[in-house]
């Protein structure tokens, strides 16, 4: 069922900009992307972003990672997370995983930054 009021009144409180412990940036853009293009390709999108953080979980994660990496997958377009992505899976398996992790979260951070995307949590301060 579509709530009859657009944006919902319920996500009012997220255009403060403060996140709790996941980011609250995209709730918005998410709804209009769901009016535009259905709740299916959103659905096929988010699972895409979860395939791709559960590998960096997998193959990249330090063990002081995981919020970086859940964040990435969260602010990132899929395109760019994509691309973050396939550089990963060039990097030598040689590496030690700290190598790997460093360089991965590099190439995020790079991508970030040419968008203007903070990696980190809005918090109150």
């Amino acid at each position: 069922m579509e709530c009859p009021d657009y944006p919902c009144p319920r996500f009012e409180p997220e255009k403060v900009g403060f996140d709790s412990f996941v980011t609250h940036r995209r709730v918005f853009s998410n709804l209009e992307f769901i009016k535009t293009n259905g709740i299916d390709l959103f659905i096929d999108q988010q699972k895409q972003r979860m395939d791709i953080l559960r590998d960096f979980l997998a193959r990249f994660d330090d063990g002081r990672s995981k919020s970086f990496f859940c964040l990435g997958c969260a602010l990132l377009p899929l395109e760019k997370l994509q691309e973050s992505h396939e550089f990963a899976g060039s990097l030598d398996d040689c590496l030690e995983i700290k190598e790997k992790n460093k360089k991965l979260k590099e190439k995020l951070h790079s991508l970030a930054a040419e968008l203007k995307i903070e990696l980190k949590l809005n918090n109150k301060k």
